[in-house]
């Protein structure tokens, strides 16, 4: 038996004295009576092999979602010393923005160089330093999202990256945010290198979190 507290959720089918049992959850469940707030909900996980240029995700859930989480691992291209970046779409992924609508500022540390990047307007996000074009030389991330479904408000980000170079030898360290300014519905995401032109390696993952 699970106990829920009589007020947690609103049940038209029998009364409530506060115990349920796994069927009658499920049961709510189903009728979304009982939402689940504020936990990771995978939407869907991509592989690339080397054989395409991007991982589009077309379908975002923008609108059960107020928060995304993009996690990449093992990312790298088919040309050495490439820059993972975002793009965002608001026509499913028909076209995705290239103007000049992206704001960014990170921190960096390449082997023992730091510095900062800031931009008050390019084509994109990055979201990793240079990757290589092998297994040993690969980028990591986890990019937060906020707003995309929310057509009043601008999309931000923030995003955490880690990568090797130079056969593994080699390492990165960056810790950003930025802002798409423009004020619509997002509900496409896509990554990409930076000349668009080598093939993409790697697993991508995307989640939602739901909080209304």
């Amino acid at each position: 038996m699970s106990y829920i507290p009589k007020d947690a959720v609103t049940q038209s089918f029998r009364s409530n004295k506060g115990v349920l049992t796994p069927n009658q959850i499920i049961e709510l469940d189903n009728e979304n009576k009982f939402t689940k707030y504020g936990q990771l909900e995978l939407i869907q996980t991509q592989t690339a092999s080397g054989s395409g240029l991007n991982i589009d995700f077309t379908n975002i859930e923008e609108t059960t979602y107020n928060v995304h989480l993009l996690i990449l691992s093992g990312i790298f291209f088919a040309g050495t010393n490439k820059l993972p970046r975002m793009r965002l779409s608001n026509d499913s992924g028909t076209t995705f923005e290239s103007g000049t609508n992206y704001q960014e500022a990170y921190q960096s540390i390449v082997a023992s160089t730091f510095s900062e990047v800031k931009s008050a307007g390019q084509g994109y996000f990055n979201l990793i330093n240079n990757v290589g074009d092998e297994a040993t030389e690969v980028g990591n991330s986890y990019t937060y999202l906020y707003n995309l479904g929310d057509i009043t408000k601008y999309s931000f980000c923030t995003y955490h990256s880690t990568s090797q170079t130079s056969g593994g030898t080699g390492y990165a360290s960056t810790f950003g945010s930025g802002v798409y300014t423009q004020e619509e519905t997002i509900n496409a995401i896509r990554i990409f290198e930076a000349t668009a032109s080598h093939n993409i390696t790697g697993t991508a993952s995307l989640y939602g979190l739901r909080f209304s």
